[in-house]
């Protein structure tokens, strides 16, 4: 099995580096833009069997998450899965969690599974999704998203 990892920071990209020394585990790190199609031409991990996509879509804007989501397919081989997450405050009703849910079935995944976890002072969704067309091109240079905050 190959995994790759992108990460922008530096100092997470060694961390990442060493603690997969230690494990003995075959993780290439790459320290680059995740959010940046171009990162992803020529891994060779790709179309990868699973994609997680933890950590972004409640740090980018609504827009950022439907351009991301989109972008997926080119990412996927038949029959991936796709795990992502979405934090959101338990204060207020705003429903983040139901866009994502259809922009990935707009983008062709079929939803295995969601679920929320009460995590601190955050809820947090977590979904598992399955791709079974075949991967899209990636396409030109194009920055999905960008973190804010």
């Amino acid at each position: 099995m190959s995994v790759t990892l992108v990460e922008v920071l530096p100092e997470l990209a060694e961390r990442a580096r060493s603690a997969a020394a230690i494990v003995a585990a075959k993780v290439e790190v790459v320290t680059a833009d995740a959010g940046c199609s171009a990162t992803y031409t020529g891994l060779a991990t790709l179309p990868a069997d699973v994609v997680l996509l933890v950590g972004v879509l409640g740090n980018v804007s609504e827009g950022d998450v439907a351009v991301t989501v989109a972008a997926m397919p080119g990412l996927c081989a038949p029959g991936a899965t796709l795990v992502w997450s979405r934090g959101r405050s338990l204060e207020g009703a705003d429903d983040f969690v139901t866009p994502v849910r259809e922009a990935f079935s707009a983008a062709g995944f079929a939803e295995v599974s969601i679920r929320s976890f009460n995590v601190e002072d955050d809820r947090t969704a977590l979904g598992v999704e399955r791709y079974d067309r075949p991967p899209a091109p990636l396409g030109p240079r194009k920055t999905w998203f960008t973190f804010v905050g």
